[in-house]
């Protein structure tokens, strides 16, 4: 079977829907490395007047040894410290926005610039002209950073404000419009923002920035995790934008919700450092999918692994396209808020491979404190024993074994 990894996006053939976010790997040199090693686009990061000190910190917690080994719970906090280019009237040089976006487009693959300004619309539209004038197929406009003064969530959270930047764009820009959207913000917001800039002119939404927080604290020093000099040699912490899988239910759950609510093509970024991890997007219905911490971990030659697995992941399921599976999920599954259709049951069960299982009881002791019926979990002979009758699926007991000897199963009848 011939498997076609390539996608429609917005009129735009891109030969494989994986595509670098806007981070530094996203800089204008990185587009070439990332072309030779096979990704299909990228949305170019930088175009401040004035080198940015943008970096991140990367950060597994503690609970990491004790709970299992859950390689998606690692997480970044990004950081900024160069306010001074910051400006209410232009924070990026449109020369250089231009120069960068002509630079990345020698690679071959597909641009999308990052435009990102405060309530300024003239700075929107010089940095939007300047994109288009620089060869960009795309626009991305960034309504949602959480952790920089006066532009990103900043724009986001004021709704004539967007509409206004995306008309002004749309009325002087040929290029397609991507407005890049926050999780974070709640249901209504999330969709009341993304209809409104459609309207406007946006033909697709990207979803999600990185969400506001503080990684952890040191707790012999008392010293956040993320902590630095100021100006005047003052030790301050810092709250900011926290990425890596550590959010990928929030991004996941962004795009569900878009997916049901508008009818525009979505990119789906948050967490995602495997192909499984960008299936699930694709299946909840991201066209494409961003990756941005991964890929300043792992480097352009991840890709390899993303698209292996995609094609592999793609002949054993019978897709001979990504628009075969796109939106699968939400479509047959209405994933959305569980009161608006109360639950009767999990149609799965919990089993225990008593070969790995050492009888060490912590599933017992988890089960207890957590199920609405304890007792659904003994040790008999050594072996966790679990009582169908009585267990819940909360799933605790595969979380907490140590010897990974529990997993879970689908009832066949409400498989495909």
């Amino acid at each position: 079977m011939v498997i076609d990894l390539s996608v429609s996006f917005l009129g735009v053939r891109l030969k494989n829907p994986f595509l670098l976010a806007s981070v530094p790997s996203a800089r204008a040199a990185g587009f070439q490395k990332a072309a030779r090693e096979g990704w299909g686009g990228g949305v170019i990061w930088g175009g401040q007047t004035r080198p940015a000190l943008t970096f991140a910190r990367g950060y597994i917690p503690r609970e990491f040894n004790y709970i299992g080994r859950p390689t998606q719970w690692w997480a970044f906090q990004n950081t900024f410290c160069s306010l001074e280019s910051v400006s209410k009237e232009q924070r990026q040089s449109p020369e250089v926005i231009e120069a960068a976006t002509r630079k990345a487009k020698e690679s071959g693959i597909a641009v999308f610039c990052t435009v990102a300004e405060a309530e300024n619309l003239d700075a929107w539209v010089r940095d939007a002209l300047a994109a288009e004038r620089g060869g960009a197929d795309f626009l991305e406009l960034n309504m949602s950073c959480p952790w920089m003064p006066v532009v990103g969530l900043s724009v986001g959270l004021d709704l004539d404000m967007m509409k206004n930047i995306v008309k002004a764009i749309r009325k002087v820009s040929g290029l397609p419009i991507m407005v890049k959207l926050n999780a974070g913000l709640d249901r209504d917001t999330l969709v009341k923002s993304a209809r409104l800039v459609i309207e406007a002119g946006a033909g697709a939404i990207s979803v999600t920035n990185t969400l506001s927080g503080v990684i952890g604290v040191d707790i012999e020093t008392g010293m956040p995790l993320a902590c630095e000099l100021n100006t005047d040699g003052e030790l301050r912490g810092v709250i900011s934008g926290i990425s890596g899988p550590a959010i990928k239910p929030i991004g996941l759950r962004g795009v569900a919700e878009l997916r049901r609510a508008v009818d525009v093509p979505i990119s789906g970024i948050g967490g995602i450092s495997d192909w499984q991890s960008a299936v699930e997007y694709m299946l909840l219905g991201a066209t494409t999918v961003q990756i941005g911490t991964a890929s300043m971990l792992y480097g352009y030659k991840m890709i390899k692994g993303l698209l292996r697995g995609l094609e592999n992941y793609m002949e054993r399921k019978g897709y001979k396209s990504v628009e075969d599976f796109v939106g699968k999920t939400t479509e047959k599954y209405a994933v959305g808020d569980p009161w608006t259709e109360p639950a009767v049951k999990q149609p799965r069960k919990m089993i225990v491979d008593e070969a790995k299982c050492t009888g060490c009881g912590l599933c017992v002791i988890a089960c207890d404190a957590s199920s609405s019926e304890a007792d659904a979990i003994r040790v008999v002979d050594g072996v966790a024993k679990i009582d169908h009758n009585r267990c819940h699926t909360c799933n605790i007991c595969r979380i907490v074994c140590p010897e990974q000897a529990i997993s879970v199963t689908w009832e066949p009848a409400y498989l495909e």
